[in-house]
Formats: C-alpha cells, sequence, structure tokens
C-alpha cells in the first residue's frame, strides 16, 4: 500500500485496490479524476488503396481489420499498438495469364495518442506513430513480388465511453509509407 501512494494514488474505499480504475490527486486542488488504463480492442472498417505499387496494378478497395492494444498514461496522453490485415485484389493487368495474384496487406504501428478534452466521455484524439507495411502484388513478368515498407499513421478520431469498459470509436487515419511504392 505504501508504494501505492508515493506514486499518487489513493486506495478506494476499505482500502482496496481496483485494476482497472486509479484515483489520481491533482497538486494544489482536492478534486480527484479517474482514467482508463489499459484497453484492448478489434476495429473493421473500410480502406482504400490511393496509389499504385506500379502502373500496370489496379488499386483496390477492401475492409480491413485489426486487432489493437492500447494504454492511456494520464488524461491528455496514451498510445496504443495496433495490427491490421486486408486481402486486396492487386490485380496486374499486364502480367501473363496464370500469374499469381498479390492480394495480402499487413500493418502494424505503433501510435502516440493526445486527447485534447482530456479525460471525458466524449474524447477527441489524434495520432502520430511508426509501423511497417508488407503487401504482395504481381510484376509484369508474372512473378509475385513482397514488399516491406517503413509507415508513418497519423490520424485523428473520436471516442465515446459508453461504459467504464466499454468504448466506441471513429476514427480517419493514414498510413503514409515511405518509399518506391508508398
Amino acid at each position: 500500500e505504501k508504494e501505492f501512494l508515493e506514486l499518487g494514488l489513493q486506495p478506494l474505499t476499505g482500502g482496496d485496490f481496483r485494476q482497472d480504475v486509479a484515483l489520481v490527486e491533482i497538486t494544489g486542488s482536492d478534486q480527484k479524476l479517474s482514467f482508463n488504463n489499459g484497453a484492448g480492442g478489434m476495429t473493421l472498417g473500410p480502406m482504400w488503396l490511393t496509389n499504385r505499387p506500379i502502373d500496370s496494378v489496379a488499386r483496390d478497395k477492401d475492409v480491413m481489420g485489426s486487432l489493437l492494444f492500447g494504454w492511456d498514461w494520464d488524461y491528455y496522453w496514451g498510445s496504443e499498438f495496433q495490427y491490421a490485415y486486408a486481402t486486396p485484389e492487386l490485380w496486374n493487368s499486364a502480367a501473363p495469364p496464370g500469374s499469381p495474384l498479390g492480394h495480402r496487406l499487413a500493418t502494424w504501428n505503433y501510435s502516440f495518442i493526445y486527447y485534447p478534452w482530456g479525460d471525458t466521455n466524449l474524447r477527441p484524439f489524434w495520432r502520430l506513430g511508426v509501423g511497417n507495411k508488407h503487401f504482395d502484388f504481381t510484376t509484369d513478368d508474372g512473378l509475385r513480388r513482397d514488399e516491406w515498407l517503413l509507415t508513418t499513421p497519423f490520424g485523428v478520431g473520436v471516442k465515446y465511453a459508453f461504459r467504464r469498459w466499454l468504448a466506441g470509436r471513429i476514427e480517419f487515419t493514414d498510413q503514409f509509407s515511405w518509399g518506391d511504392h508508398g
């Protein structure tokens, strides 16, 4: 109990501590605020490929699903690890008949998240991070090519807490890829 008090965490009634909620003391005030430390979840949403890997490969839209694990450090800052996967059809019109079809896109990233309104039920946020994108496509000579690119995810969104343990969110994020085919 002494370690928690030195960190500024206060015990809840009866001296018990809860894992998901901690009371944090604000210096110079007797007001106490709470926040949810860790979170995990899944997302599902549309994905648009705005650039082509090479001119003969078509753009495509697909559904992207992801798993995410995050942590709010305080009321304004958090971080998140995300792994996402989609199967866009990167069809090459110049490839010989019978060539393999590229249809895999996987990305992982670690982002820092800033909540300008702090710990409220409706939390707009900005994100900026670093990660890696892996995709494959068929080249003009019919060979399958794998690409690994450094990515910088940046975006905006809003998260709404329905309950302390349940939140919904919508975000618009660009997974900017650095390299020749980004």
